[in-house]
């Protein structure tokens, strides 16, 4: 049975998150869903990206 690990991503500023995306991408990360989520502040919503990758045997 194939066993997965997950990590949430929060996509504040474009520039930045799409470097961070490509270099979780690199790591095995795969982008699974997207939420949009409340903040605070000045930024009131925002998205976040759900990642799934398989877990290695050890």
């Amino acid at each position: 049975m194939e066993r997965w690990e997950y990590r949430v991503v929060d996509l504040t500023k474009v520039e930045k998150d799409v470097s961070e995306l490509n270099r979780l991408g690199g790591e095995g990360w795969e982008a699974v869903g997207m939420v949009s989520t409340w903040g605070t502040g000045v930024r009131f919503v925002h998205p976040i990206a759900l990642l799934k990758r398989p877990v290695t045997q050890a």
